[in-house]
C-alpha cells in the first residue's frame, strides 16, 4: 500500500484530503505543519508528499527544501497546493514536482497522485551544481491559470473538492 503524507494546517481540509486518498486505497499520514511533517517522515517514509504552501512555523517550500536535503527522500515526489497562484509561488523558488491550485477538484488530485506514485519523480536535467533532478520546473496540473481571476468550471464553493454527481430519477 502506497503511503501519502498530507501536510495541511487547516484541519477540515486535511481530513477531507485524507478521506479522499484513503477511499482510493492509500495509507495516509497527516501533519498540520512542516515541522510535524518532518516528525511523521521519521516514523515512516512516504511515497508521496502533498503539502500546502502557506503554513505556520515552516512553509511548504521550506518543507520541500528540508526533504530534498535528505538523500533518502530526494526521490519522493512532492505536490505543492496553494490558493496563491503558481507564478507568485515560483517567485520564492521551490523544489516540488507538481502544483495544484486551490480550489481544485478531487478527480484532479487523485489523478495526479496516481500518476506521481506510478511514475515517481520525473528525471529532468539537473540544474547547475546539482546532480539530482531537484529545482526542475514542476508540472501545472489544475486550477486557475496564473494571474487569472476566473476559475475553471466548478472549482469553487462546495463542489471544489468533490466531483459532480447527478441524482438518479
Amino acid at each position: 500500500m502506497k503511503r501519502v503524507l498530507v501536510v495541511e494546517d487547516e484541519y477540515g481540509a486535511a481530513e477531507v484530503l485524507k478521506l479522499l486518498l484513503e477511499i482510493e486505497g492509500y495509507q495516509v499520514d497527516l501533519a498540520y505543519n512542516g515541522e510535524d511533517a518532518l516528525r511523521q517522515i521519521e516514523r515512516g517514509r512516504p511515497d508521496l508528499i502533498i503539502t500546502d504552501f502557506m503554513m505556520p512555523s515552516m512553509t511548504g517550500l521550506e518543507l520541500c527544501a528540508a526533504v530534498r536535503n535528505r538523500a533518502d527522500l530526494v526521490d519522493v515526489p512532492i505536490v505543492l497546493v496553494s490558493a496563491v497562484d503558481e507564478a507568485s509561488v515560483r517567485q520564492h523558488g521551490g523544489d516540488f514536482d507538481a502544483f495544484l491550485q486551490k480550489p481544485f477538484r478531487a478527480p484532479d488530485l487523485l489523478a495526479l497522485a496516481a500518476r506521481l506514485l506510478a511514475e515517481g519523480r520525473a528525471q529532468r536535467p539537473a540544474p547547475e551544481g546539482r546532480t539530482d533532478a531537484a529545482d526542475a520546473a514542476p508540472q501545472r496540473v489544475a486550477g486557475r491559470d496564473a494571474g487569472s481571476d476566473q476559475a475553471d468550471d466548478e472549482r469553487s464553493g462546495p463542489r471544489a473538492l468533490f466531483p459532480k454527481v447527478d441524482p438518479q430519477p
